[in-house]
């Protein structure tokens, strides 16, 4: 790590991608060579016994080495960015303090940017108005945050319901429109500064990568997995309705889907997720772009992350 030009925070490498893009396997690599400890990036590798269907790196592919933010929440329990936020800054704190050098790993750009940049404040949930809220269908909600806050609506998608409801009672609690406060909140101070290399592959390679690991994932034992989920109790667990891979499963175990209709479905919903993370990391700023389809793109991040732990005054 490295301090910044008249600054004394640390700037902390980030490798990001889309999903089947190789983070994992390149993320171990580097923390062996370069001798790192990985902070997991990942929405639902958090998870436990959730672990074929999110691609959790296996006590084999870690070969013992510090995998940190996996597996430790019960897969009944939702989970925010702003509590990632928190344990991966304490994380970072912790693997500092004892001389080593962090390395954030993972594709959910929400939690990246709740870590790198936080969330404007925002007020409570006002309970009353939020059932209200919720009886209304995806059509007026959207309707209605248009009149209050057209730009916000403009970026929601209308199935979206939990983030139109969220941008309603924003305007409803302060006055203001989610877009304007985006703009002038007050955000999270932050002790770090981060450098975020985003790997990325051809799209059509990327899609095949999705499919072969798809197919691996029902190899591997995918329905077994959920049926022991739903053995456990967690059938009706939002986060495994709202994961890709376990809502298909769930479906086919409950008859809706046959078993290559379910395949099928997770691929093509992989693939979809695949394309909503491009776009959001195209969004991200001061980036290194690493392009991994052009020869010698290994060595080059290699070589700019070893240069960021050289730099730091740390070692």
């Amino acid at each position: 790590m490295s301090a910044s030009a008249g600054s004394d925070r640390l700037i902390i490498p980030a490798l990001v991608g889309a999903t089947a893009v190789g983070k994992t396997a390149v993320a171990l690599e580097l923390a062996e060579q370069l001798d790192l400890e990985v902070i997991s990036c990942d929405s639902r590798q958090i998870y436990k016994y959730l672990d074929i269907g999110t691609a959790k790196p296996t006590p084999e592919e870690l070969g013992g080495q510090p995998y940190h933010l996996i597996d430790f929440v019960e897969p009944d329990r939702l989970y925010s960015a702003v509590r990632y936020r928190d344990a991966a800054r304490d994380t970072i704190a912790d693997i500092i303090r004892r001389g080593k050098v962090p390395l954030i790993a993972g594709g959910a750009g929400l939690y990246l940017k709740a870590l790198i940049s936080g969330f404007f404040t925002t007020p409570e949930v006002d309970a009353s108005y939020r059932e209200e809220l919720s009886r209304l269908n995806p059509a007026e909600l959207h309707a209605r945050l248009g009149e209050v806050d057209p730009e916000t609506a403009a970026e929601v998608p209308v199935g979206n319901k939990v983030r139109m409801i969220r941008a309603l009672e924003i305007f409803h609690a302060t006055g203001r429109p989610k877009s304007e406060l985006k703009q002038t909140g007050a955000y999270p101070s932050n002790n770090f500064e981060f450098r975020v290399f985003w790997l990325t592959l051809d799209r059509k390679k990327l899609y095949q990568l999705i499919n072969l690991r798809v197919d691996k994932m029902f190899r591997d034992g995918l329905m077994s997995e959920v049926e022991t989920l739903v053995n456990m109790g967690y059938q009706n667990s939002p986060v495994l309705a709202s994961t890709v891979g376990y809502k298909e499963a769930l479906g086919h175990l409950s008859g809706r889907f046959a078993l290559e209709q379910c395949l099928e479905l997770i691929k093509q919903k992989t693939r979809n997720y695949a394309k909503r993370q491009i776009t959001w990391f195209k969004k991200t700023d001061n980036q290194v772009f690493v392009d991994g389809d052009k020869p010698g793109w290994k060595d080059f991040l290699f070589a700019e992350i070893r240069k960021l732990k050289l730099d730091s005054k740390l070692l």
